[in-house]
């Protein structure tokens, strides 16, 4: 399974290699891209475990959906609960206000739905969710009957 990626890069002569990053559990977001050929309407995924691929930009479908940057610090530094924040509390949160980018560069370099379209207009779509629920559905009949989600 995790080199089956690789194996269609090969297939089908992919210019940049897929590759497999992960699997895990996450909210997901549509990219411009993909609402682009799908529809404006489209929603994202919901929290969900999927197998994730490593794609070039142009490919990259769907992205985890990164915390927001205060969720982020008060993972890393602590929740105040009220409290005036100490000097170490500090530290971390800067600390981890310095780290958010990375962070969410990490995560939107991972992709659950990743679609590459060749110059001839034919399209190789990868759907790495365990589940098919939630907006799924609409997505996979978007792609399949090449009908705008409104």
């Amino acid at each position: 399974v995790y080199a089956d990626p690789s194996r269609l890069s090969d297939i089908f002569s992919l210019p940049e290699a897929w590759a497999f990053s992960g699997y895990t559990k996450h909210a997901y977001e549509l990219t411009y891209t993909c609402m682009e050929i799908i529809g404006w309407g489209a929603k994202g995924q919901e929290y969900t475990k999927s197998n994730l691929l490593r794609v070039p930009i142009q490919d990259r479908w769907m992205v985890p959906k990164p915390l927001s940057l205060h969720s982020y610090i008060e993972e890393h530094a602590g929740s105040l609960d009220g409290e005036a924040p100490d000097e170490e509390w500090k530290i971390e949160a800067e600390k981890a206000k310095n780290e958010y980018v990375k962070y969410c560069e990490r995560h939107y370099e991972q992709c659950p739905l990743a679609v590459h379209k060749n110059k001839k207009g034919g399209k190789l779509a990868y759907l790495g969710f365990v589940n098919g629920d939630d907006n799924l559905p609409n997505i996979v009949r978007a792609l399949v009957a090449r009908r705008k989600i409104r």
